[in-house]
């Protein structure tokens, strides 16, 4: 509940325009039930117990949403997407869990990310 005042506009059905495009933010707990609208992307804004994670990786991958997190370790969890910081930042993969989601990246994306295969 506390990141609802950090994001702008207001969260929870809040909506924005990137690049030309609709963009709704929904702060959430817990993946949509049965029949709700699914979101494109899942962002973990915090880290989560091995419970928890596991909750939003068995739903991102049964429903081919990426679940991006920014937290060390989460990639080789299985999370979809995130970063690795070495020398340089860039974004780091998991393919195994791309695959399973039934998602396809650019390949110019995969080529320059570090990638766990």
């Amino acid at each position: 509940q506390a990141l609802r005042g950090l994001i702008v506009p207001a969260a929870s059905g809040g909506s924005a325009q990137v690049r030309g495009l609709g963009v709704v933010v929904d702060v959430s707990d817990a993946p949509p039930a049965a029949g709700a609208p699914k979101p494109a992307l899942v962002f973990l804004a915090q880290p989560l117990s091995s419970e928890h994670f596991r909750l939003w990786l068995e739903w991102c991958v049964a429903e081919g949403v990426i679940l991006y997190s920014p937290f060390e370790g989460d990639v080789e969890r299985g999370a979809t997407a995130g970063l690795s910081v070495q020398a340089k930042v860039q974004p780091y993969v998991n393919l195994q869990t791309l695959k399973s989601s039934g998602i396809r990246l650019r390949r110019f994306y995969v080529e320059h990310s570090r990638v766990l295969p």
